[in-house]
């Protein structure tokens, strides 16, 4: 007689919040005809949908976490992007903010290791601590930290994808607290405008019958919530049928992708960004193959390609970003100040009137500066090297030395005593700069 077992009801119980965000409703089926396929023809729909496809290949790829941050007004559509690529690994209603703190956020990372965060609104969070976030969620590790018990807790980690979106980009969020954003922070968050620039904000086109893109943007917004979570169940479960086979596609697809599009010549900052993109692509023309998004052969590709070039033209080329930060920066002050902080070299004392005085000009318009304030105002103040800014104006041809080997040059110069009518001109050694960095181009 066979002995009856009582079934007991076993409940994982954890210190951490249970994870949300795999919701199902509908089917593949209908995803793929009334989420998916609409999206054709919409790169930033696309970006949102294949960023979701593409997460779970960081780790096989050996490939840092990125951040895709939609930049544009309000009433462009921005969470479209982010509503479509939620619904394919789950509920578009469950997705966060930037309003937490440094540490909340890692905790929310580590919870989507693998996977797509949707962060909406980055201009919700703290300025003072945005730089520090997004370093630490695409760097992919948390904060070391103790118990009670004064032993070290285990350190968070994850690979991701986030998309995010706000009205501001990274740089603006961090200029509201006198931040400057750097290179390597520009290569991780990825700011790309929202609008394509077809009159229709987000999108480029609108599916048939639809007159306007509001329409268009509640159709989704239905859709997605009653049909999302079904889609990545079927790419994962196809991706652990034949991972090696997959993976030497999605790596197939990369090269060929970077071979289309990466421009010439450029900046091996502009590399990385394109390995992101390329991953995005691959991903969405995988997922095509697996009959999972409806889309034609290429159709990721080039809307992940749109996207990337976007990118490029927001960033201003293909070149190095501190190069182009230094000369931007350079160019801006000198269009400025021109008139109230250099003084005509011809001027006598008496006649000057530049109360702070950053250096001379002649009657060419080239700019003389005195090497302390190049130091302080154009150096330290915006948080570049002075060897940096040095080594660009060189490479430019902006600055003009006289081939002794030293950067600066000795020119005659007006004291600045003004109650001296009779002040003959003495040496000074200062910077010089060709007229030619004011209305230059990057």
């Amino acid at each position: 007689m066979a002995m009856l077992v009582k079934q007991e009801r076993i409940v994982l119980q954890t210190e951490d919040s249970t994870l949300s965000g795999y919701e199902q409703a509908g089917t593949l089926e209908a995803w793929r005809e009334l989420v998916a396929k609409p999206c054709a023809g919409n790169s930033r729909l696309i970006l949102g949908i294949c960023a979701a496809f593409a997460a779970p290949w960081l780790t096989p790829l050996d490939q840092q976490s990125f951040t895709l941050h939609l930049r544009g007004a309000s009433s462009i559509g921005k969470t479209n992007a982010q509503r479509v690529g939620k619904s394919v690994i789950g509920s578009p209603q469950s997705t966060h903010t930037w309003r937490a703190t440094a540490s909340a956020l890692e905790s929310v990372a580590a919870r989507h290791n693998d996977n797509l965060l949707c962060l909406d609104e980055i201009g919700e969070s703290e300025p003072k601590d945005i730089g520090v976030s997004t370093y630490t969620l695409n760097n992919g590790q948390g904060k070391l930290r103790q118990t009670r018990n004064i032993t070290l807790r285990e350190v968070l980690r994850w690979r991701l994808i986030i998309l995010s979106n706000g009205e501001l980009s990274l740089a603006d969020v961090m200029a509201q607290n006198n931040q400057r954003m750097k290179a390597g922070q520009a290569v991780r968050v990825i700011d790309i405008p929202a609008d394509a620039g077809r009159g229709l904000g987000l999108f480029e086109r609108l599916p048939d019958g639809m007159s306007n893109g509001r329409e268009f943007a509640d159709q989704l917004k239905e859709a997605t919530q009653q049909q999302h979570g079904t889609a990545f169940r079927a790419y994962l479960k196809q991706l652990v049928q034949d991972r090696p086979t997959h993976l030497q596609t999605i790596k197939s697809y990369r090269e060929q992708f970077k071979k289309n599009y990466l421009p010439v010549g450029a900046d091996s900052q502009v590399g990385r960004v394109a390995d992101s993109f390329a991953t995005l692509a691959a991903a969405g023309e995988l997922a095509t193959d697996f009959g999972l998004t409806g889309w034609r052969e290429g159709e990721a590709g080039e809307g992940i390609a749109l996207c990337f070039h976007a990118w490029i033209e927001s960033r201003g080329g293909t070149g190095n970003q501190e190069e182009a930060d230094i000369l931007r920066y350079l160019r801006n002050h000198f269009e400025a100040n021109g008139a109230a902080q250099y003084a005509y070299r011809n001027l006598r004392p008496q006649d000057d009137k530049v109360m702070y005085r950053m250096g001379w000009r002649d009657g060419k318009g080239d700019f003389f500066v005195l090497p302390k304030r190049l130091e302080a105002e154009l150096c330290a103040k915006p948080g570049f090297d002075k060897k940096q800014v040095i080594a660009v104006l060189l490479k430019h041809q902006y600055l003009i030395t006289k081939g002794d080997g030293r950067r600066t040059v000795l020119e005659r110069f007006y004291s600045r005593d003004a109650q001296n009518p009779d002040a003959e001109m003495t040496l000074a050694r200062v910077y010089h700069i060709d007229s030619s960095i004011v209305g230059g181009e990057d």
